[in-house]
C-alpha cells in the first residue's frame, strides 16, 4: 500500500519539521537543522499543560504521516521511506545508527512515546 507521505511531505511545514528531525539523528553533529516549534501564535494564555497537550496532539500527526500502515509504530521501513521522500541519502551503517538513537527500548520500531522524545530532544536539547 502506497502511503500519503509523498504528498505530505512536500508540504513546507511537516517536511521541515521531519528534516529537522532526521538531521538530529542522522547527522554526523547530531544538531537539529530547523526550528520544530509546531506553532509560532502567541501562546502566553496558555499554561504548560496545554501547550504541553497541544504540541502532542501535533507531533502525533506528524508520528501517523510516517505510520503509513497504521501500525502504532514506526518501522525501519517506514523510516527508510521517510528519508527517500526527504531526499535524505543515507549509508546503511549511518541508517542503522541514527534508528538506535530513536528507538530506545531497541525493539526494532519506534513508538509514539520515542517519536515524542525525538521530537522534544530537537526542539530543547537539554530536556
Amino acid at each position: 500500500m502506497e502511503s500519503d507521505f509523498k504528498g505530505v511531505v512536500k508540504s513546507s511545514i511537516i517536511g521541515n519539521k521531519l528534516n529537522g528531525m532526521v538531521s538530529s539523528a542522522f547527522s554526523p553533529n547530531g544538531m537539529c537543522m530547523s526550528n520544530l516549534n509546531v506553532d509560532d501564535d502567541d501562546d502566553s494564555d496558555c499554561d504548560e499543560e496545554e501547550r504541553e497537550l497541544f504540541t502532542r496532539s501535533e507531533v502525533k500527526k506528524l508520528f501517523d504521516v510516517v505510520d503509513s500502515d497504521n501500525s502504532g509504530y514506526i518501522s525501519k521501513n517506514e523510516l527508510a521511506e521517510m528519508l527517500k521522500q526527504l531526499g535524505r541519502d543515507t549509508s546503511i551503517e549511518k541508517f542503522d545508527e541514527g534508528f538506535k538513537k530513536v528507538d530506545c527500548d531497541n525493539s526494532g520500531q519506534i513508538d509514539f512515546e520515542e517519536f515524542y522524545q525525538w521530537y522534544k530532544n530537537c526542539n530543547n536539547p537539554n530536556s
